[in-house]
């Protein structure tokens, strides 16, 4: 019975997807988005859409069907071949982030550094221990690609394959620059076992004498130690991953996914309404008005690519990586005092609006025109309540990683009209705003979903790559990550986090934002085809912080 509700509810929900996207296409034909205007007229569009939405369900499980019989003997096949060795298939996104290439390989590189002082034992020993002894299963086994479905190989690879000493030049720990190039020549460096390992580990066996953090020109009173963490996209999204450094590897055992639930559970709190006649007969209205609107915000087939200096050349493979680590926090505090000051704007409407005006600021510097809108990606929804549990490397019972996020599309606001010269920021805010609701009220987080789980986990890699190369319209990928306390690792310090999103074929901008213990932790990469000097991307970062302040002003 519970089988039976799931298949209709799915159903239902790729209807209402299907019906978005031809209303959306409705909406682009010139002569019938005059027509849907009139009221009447309107049903009829309504109807057809409801129509058009079924027939292409149908067509949709015609297609589906033989796909899924074809990948179901291919795992056959597979299971038969390498018999105890074999893993399993890669599923939905984790599918879709296997295909990559060598100019944008999909790896998340993250930087902890930990503060250590124990003179007794090497960090190297105490780092091996504790990550040898929390590998998921995940972590040890090995890509591989055959008849156009990529799936995991077990007993390939050892611990001691994976971590290894950072050797690090006496410039590289004393400076952040040259720090920062190091780290520039391993983010898109082949994975280990001919670059079909999913995760490497570095660990500098020497301290740095730079301070990470932007806003601190003293140098370190503690030693802190860069450790390098390199994991592919295939493996897990930024929420799973973190899930594992915080819940497995962390002393505090800090369970990331229910942390994030309980701020939803707190965001979406409202004050119980009463239950009456016309309370409900609202809203089924309510409900009936919702869905004959419903749309489809951004459909990528038929956008057009943004034309901009930072997106489209072929990417080079050499990237840029820059970071704003704050030392002490006021930047997370402030946002949350200007979301308050504006009705209805949320955390990240402003984290987007100075995102916005640090961009438009690069644009007005660097490029020969400003655009109207940048294409941003990002992460709009976890559907997955609950993650899956699997073995670690030793045989213990730990959560599984995966991917497990619906992505969005959002146009940001760059080149706008200010109508109050005296508060531009305020305007932009507004705009940013109003793209916000716009995605929100869409079925976007519903359509993304779905071809994430169905098209990324039954179509073939060729074709796969093919439907890439068509969707290349995005500029910047973006990643918020929810913000966690300080943790320790043995007893020692983490005292901060970074992360770099990986470039994405055409894609050769990633900002990263992750709130660490209450301070912000942002990191930029680029493909130095699109930036060719790190003071031009760190400016992005610094302009950011820059635009926060701003905004706090102008509201004063």
């Amino acid at each position: 019975m519970i089988k039976i509700k799931s298949f209709v509810a799915d159903s239902l929900e790729i209807v209402l997807c299907l019906y978005g996207v031809i209303q959306y296409l409705f909406g682009k034909t010139p002569g019938l988005k005059t027509l849907k205007k009139i009221n009447g007229i309107n049903i009829i569009f309504v109807l057809l859409s409801i129509i058009f939405s079924l027939i292409s369900l149908i067509l949709l499980t015609i297609l589906l069907l033989p796909l899924a019989a074809y990948k179901k003997v291919v795992s056959i096949y597979l299971k038969s071949k390498y018999k105890d060795d074999f893993g399993e298939m890669l599923e939905g996104i984790d599918n879709l982030w296997a295909i990559e290439t060598k100019q944008s390989r999909h790896i998340i590189n993250a930087l902890m550094y930990i503060e250590y002082n124990d003179s007794k034992e090497s960090i190297m020993a105490r780092i091996y221990e504790v990550f040898k002894e929390k590998l998921v299963y995940q972590f040890t086994c090995v890509r591989k690609r055959e008849l156009g479905y990529y799936f995991r190989l077990l007993n390939r690879i050892k611990p001691e394959d994976l971590i290894s000493k950072w050797n690090l030049s006496d410039e590289e720990l004393s400076n952040k620059d040259a720090f920062e190039d190091a780290l520039r020549k391993i983010s898109n460096q082949p994975m280990p076992i001919n670059d079909t390992a999913c995760f490497q580990l570095l660990a500098s066996m020497v301290p740095i004498t730079f301070s990470p953090s932007c806003n601190n020109n003293n140098g370190n009173s503690k030693k802190v130690y860069p450790i390098m963490l390199r994991i592919h996209h295939s493996v897990g999204d930024g929420v799973a991953l973190l899930s594992f450094l915080l819940k497995n590897v962390s002393d505090e055992k800090i369970n990331v996914e229910e942390e994030i639930v309980k701020r939803i559970m707190k965001n979406n709190t409202k004050p119980p309404k009463k239950n009456n006649l016309s309370s409900y007969v609202t809203k089924v209205i309510d409900t009936i008005k919702k869905i004959s609107n419903l749309n489809v915000y951004y459909f990528a087939p038929i956008e057009k690519r943004d034309q901009n200096c930072l997106h489209g050349p072929s990417l080079s493979g050499k990237q840029i990586l820059t970071s704003y680590l704050e030392e002490n926090p006021v930047y997370v505090n402030k946002i949350k005092s200007i979301k308050k000051r504006i009705p209805g704007c949320s955390f990240s409407d402003v984290i987007l609006t100075a995102i916005s005006a640090s961009f438009h600021e690069y644009f007005t510097k660097y490029a020969e025109e400003v655009p109207e809108t940048m294409c941003l990606s990002f992460i709009l929804k976890r559907f997955d309540k609950n993650l899956n549990y699997t073995v670690t490397y030793d045989g213990k019972k730990e959560f599984d990683l995966g991917n497990h996020f619906s992505m969005g599309m959002l146009k940001l606001p760059i080149r706008i009209n200010v109508n109050d010269p005296r508060k531009p920021l305020q305007e932009r805010l507004y705009k940013v705003k109003e793209e916000s609701e716009k995605i929100r009220n869409s079925v976007d987080i519903l359509l993304y979903y779905w071809q994430l789980k169905f098209f990324t986990n039954l179509l073939p890699a060729p074709v796969l790559n093919l439907i890439m190369k068509l969707n290349e319209t995005v500029t910047t990928s973006f990643s918020n990550l929810p913000g966690i306390e300080g943790v320790h690792i043995k007893g020692y310090k983490v005292k901060d986090i970074v992360f770099w999103v990986p470039p994405v074929r055409s894609i050769g901008i990633g900002l990263s934002i992750l709130t660490y213990d209450n301070r912000f932790q942002m990191g930029l990469l680029a493909d130095e085809i699109l930036i060719s000097k790190r003071h031009k991307a760190q400016s992005v970062l610094n302009n950011i912080i820059k635009h926060i302040d701003d905004i706090d002003n102008e509201l004063k």
